[in-house]
């Protein structure tokens, strides 16, 4: 269970609403969070060829082919870089938002890979 307070702050940094269920949906479907989000272009480009590496770990994952015909049929932009096909592996990325009330935020964000669940015991 995420603590409320946290919750609130992530809400009102990145302007994600109850309708905002995934990150790389809500970077190219909503507006407020593209002109937060400073060096949108260089970054969107980055995001998308992380996302591919992810995908390829997973060829057979319906949940990633789902997000990317959905993304790729309501976001231009994103499936113009999907269509690219550039691949890179995930790692830490400087995010640089302008808030309306607070100016200028860095934030470091580092993808943390997951290990495989382990094996029922039998």
């Amino acid at each position: 269970m995420e603590h409320p307070g946290v919750q609130r702050a992530a809400r009102q940094t990145f302007a994600f609403t109850a309708r905002d269920t995934n990150c790389l949906v809500s970077f190219f479907t909503d507006p407020v969070h593209r002109d937060r989000a400073d060096r949108h272009a260089t970054l969107a480009a980055t995001i998308v060829a992380q996302y591919r590496a992810a995908a390829s770990e997973y060829p057979d994952d319906e949940g990633f082919h789902r997000i990317v015909s959905e993304l790729a049929a309501v976001s231009p932009e994103f499936a113009e870089l999907w269509a690219v096909g550039d691949v890179q592996p995930s790692g830490q990325l400087i995010k640089e938002l302008s808030h309306p009330l607070v100016g200028a935020l860095h934030f470091e964000s580092t993808q943390l890979r997951i290990p495989a669940r382990p094996a029922s015991p039998s």
